[in-house]
């Protein structure tokens, strides 16, 4: 398998003029509400290569000549370091999905309105589509006060009361289940099979300690029996060990939610796996739904997806570093 790539800057084509220059090329799909990221190394050894402008634009795909190349998007540079000897240019760029103006502060609520409606208040804001699961656009997010905070901030908050992802991709914002296994276009993703010999290398944690409990407790205060009540969210266990939630709550499906939310982070947090492909898959995205196979039976029993994942290019050819977590869902 022969590695190859394709950059264009500002609609220029200039792989051909790279080729040769090119020491290393990373691109990390970051999961959630973090930008991609773009790196490239070239040699500048004849000090002949011009520095590109801040907030150009490069396009990237990278794949095998015998199979062909996965478009990555686009990226902004937003960064440039030139060193020596021997002389090298790096540049960094992040996503062009990524919207500046959403880590503007605001001001403002929404009072018990369904998250589908916060979600396209906020998406309509920053002239962004909205791709949303429906199980959780009717669901109640409940009294939201903004106070000095940015609808980043906001959508990451709601995330994490929810158990899903928001993330902006593709010009679409997009929040699903942790899990679910959909592209930012809301179309399934197909899962992917890993065997032992795809990888170079692997690292598999069993987490104990502070993520050893059995159930989550939620408070919330019921106005009509003036009384302070709670739920539980748990497995079915001898032994108990219950991590309370210091919010209280609106209503009793707002704590429901948010117990079932950090106890699915909680058994996801467990086991971690990492791995290596010593022959890269650029086709490997956050949120891919994965099989691993011929590892220990600890490892092949879960149902595994992918967090963050880094693919590079260089001399050594085109590897994938992957990071999975259990998919409680």
């Amino acid at each position: 398998m022969t590695p190859d790539f394709s950059l264009v800057v500002n609609g220029r084509t200039i792989t051909r003029l790279m080729a040769a220059r090119l020491i290393d090329l990373t691109i990390t799909d970051k999961r959630g509400f973090e930008a991609d990221e773009l790196s490239i190394t070239l040699s500048d050894a004849d000090v002949s290569l011009a520095l590109p402008p801040r907030g150009a634009e490069i396009r990237v795909a990278i794949g095998f000549r015998e199979t062909g190349l996965t478009d990555k998007g686009v990226f902004i540079v937003d960064e440039m370091t030139h060193t020596g000897p021997p002389d090298r240019l790096t540049i960094r760029g992040r996503s062009a999905n990524f919207h500046q103006s959403l880590n503007e502060q605001k001001r403002r609520s929404f009072r018990n309105r369904p998250l589908g409606e916060v979600l396209r208040t906020i998406a309509s804001d920053h002239g962004l589509e909205i791709a949303i699961e429906e199980a959780l656009a009717w669901q109640n997010a409940g009294h939201i006060n903004q106070t000095g905070e940015s609808d980043g901030h906001l959508l990451t908050r709601l995330g994490r009361q929810f158990d899903a992802i928001a993330a902006v991709k593709a010009g679409r914002l997009l929040f699903m289940p942790v899990g679910n296994g959909r592209t930012a276009g809301g179309t399934g993703l197909p899962g992917v099979t890993i065997e032992r010999h795809d990888g170079d290398t692997h690292t598999f944690q069993v987490l104990e300690g502070s993520s050893d409990y059995s159930g989550v407790r939620a408070h919330w205060y019921d106005v009509a029996a003036a009384a302070a009540k709670s739920v539980l969210a748990q497995e079915v266990s001898d032994f108990t060990k219950i991590k309370p939630l210091l919010e209280t709550f609106a209503t009793e499906a707002e704590a429901e939610a948010a117990a079932q939310a950090e106890w699915n982070r909680i058994q996801r947090g467990r086991f971690t796996m990492s791995v290596e492909l010593a022959i890269g898959r650029p086709d490997l995205i956050p949120e891919t739904p994965v099989t691993l196979t011929r590892w220990k039976d600890e490892i092949t029993a879960h149902r595994w997806i992918c967090g963050d994942v880094e693919h590079s290019l260089s001399g050594g050819g085109l590897v994938s570093k992957v990071e999975l977590e259990r998919n409680s869902n």
